[in-house]
């Protein structure tokens, strides 16, 4: 009986040996990439979201905060380092819209980065010719924070960005 049950089970394991090796054997290459994971159809979404915006610099009381404006048009970019020693890193770009928001949707090969919030910063890199803002000092970048995970797809929020009104431009504008 149980020769018969080693028997039994050879035959079904060697069956489906032949079986797997025939699906693989008889599929288009562009199933077998389907199969792997890769190809077309997105597997994960990971986007970066936050805002640009531009106030002038309080010269008296530092607690007193001056409004703020959008800052549309403004080129942002997502740098992330991709290899341990932070020399290598790649960029994605967006631009905000009229409201000084912006959300980039961050290409697949950066999905899987161990400790992505670490790894990634968002920084202005354009402004508008008609900007009279420019970067405060020491905020060239925000580090991100993740948001939300639903259905896939991850959030990381950068806050706002904050730019100061330069300082020549101010005076031009009391005058």
């Amino acid at each position: 009986m149980t020769i018969l049950f080693i028997f039994f089970f050879l035959m079904i394991s060697d069956g489906a040996a032949s079986t797997k090796g025939s699906l693989l054997e008889f599929s288009s290459r562009d199933e077998l990439v389907e199969m792997a994971g890769y190809g077309e159809k997105k597997v994960s979404t990971v986007l970066v979201a936050g805002s640009v915006s531009c106030a002038a610099r309080s010269l008296g009381d530092a607690h007193h905060q001056l409004p703020a404006w959008p800052v549309s048009g403004a080129l942002v970019g997502v740098k992330c380092h991709t290899s341990k020693n932070k020399i290598s890193s790649n960029w994605t770009r967006g631009f905000t819209d009229e409201f000084g928001d912006f959300m980039i949707d961050l290409p697949s090969h950066l999905h899987a980065i161990p400790d992505l919030p670490e790894e990634c910063s968002v920084q202005p890199l354009r402004l508008p010719r008609s900007s009279l803002c420019r970067p405060a000092r020491g905020h060239r970048h925000k580090r991100l924070r993740l948001a939300s995970v639903r259905d896939g797809i991850r959030t990381y929020r950068a806050g706002n960005i904050r730019l100061v009104l330069m300082q020549s431009s101010r005076n031009a504008l009391d005058d």
